[in-house]
């Protein structure tokens, strides 16, 4: 049974891919290219047009463009998951999770590819920090939340058709409540005592801190609502996939 599980896994895997980058001349080269290019793009930016006192600066922006990214693939393809492959699902009878998870796995596996050379390049300029072990840990965090998100968008959307475009506009406000592009810490406390109810922006700034400071983080509430927000998240999602599971292909 394993067996055929893990199989049928990796023929879902194949074909999402196979799907994803049909008729395209440069193929999977443009999952890596935009999160790329934006990365080179702001390094310049922030280091020769609007050069900033702090070194680190620039490599703060770029970490949190490349998790932000993530999150925003992971988002943006999540309402389309169960629907793209309702054909499938009507001929085979296979556990829908299996679609969800091949899926989010091509996301996951381009982005594990830039976020590994990003780590190298931080590595070669500015040595080896223990915070990576931390880092590697809380990535693990991050993902099962993005998972979890894309399971709920996934079988919300088969019901509720509108929701495409209310992510479409919390991705764009979520963009700027977080800080993508602009250092948390300047942000009036006022302010960013609300990154407390944005779980993207706690993860965010935990892996600029992780990756850009030596110093230790004096946020640590900040580790307990990861952790708080992963769980919850999860949760949310098991009972929405046990609600809608056995029911979806007949609403489809």
């Amino acid at each position: 049974m394993l067996v055929n599980r893990y199989d049928l896994f990796i023929n879902l895997f194949r074909k999402e891919l196979k799907i994803r980058y049909m008729g395209s001349w440069l193929g999977v080269i443009w999952s890596l290219l935009p999160p790329t290019l934006f990365a080179i793009f702001y390094t310049f930016l922030f280091t020769y047009i609007l050069p900033l006192k702090d070194r680190a600066n620039p490599l703060l922006v770029v970490t949190g463009y490349l998790h932000w990214y993530f999150f925003a693939q992971v988002v943006s393809q999540g309402c389309d998951i169960l629907i793209s492959n309702s054909w499938l699902m009507k001929k085979v009878d296979i556990p829908k999770i299996f679609i969800n998870i091949s899926t989010f796995c091509v996301t996951f596996f381009f982005w594990v590819l830039i976020i590994f050379f990003y780590l190298l390049y931080i590595f070669f300029n500015f040595g080896f920090s223990l915070f990576v072990i931390y880092y590697l840990l809380f990535v693990v965090l991050y993902v099962s939340f993005c998972f979890s998100i894309s399971v709920i968008l996934s079988f919300l959307y088969v019901s509720f058709r509108d929701l495409r475009y209310i992510t479409d506009v919390l991705l764009q406000a979520l963009f700027w409540l977080s800080p993508v592009v602009y250092n948390w810490r300047s942000v009036p406390e006022l302010f960013s005592n609300f990154y407390y109810f944005n779980p993207v922006a706690i993860f965010i700034v935990i892996f600029q801190e992780m990756l850009t400071s030596s110093a230790p983080f004096d946020k640590p509430i900040y580790f307990i609502l990861a952790i708080g927000y992963t769980i919850l998240v999860g949760l949310i999602a098991y009972f929405i996939y046990q609600t809608k599971k056995d029911t979806v292909v007949e609403v489809i």
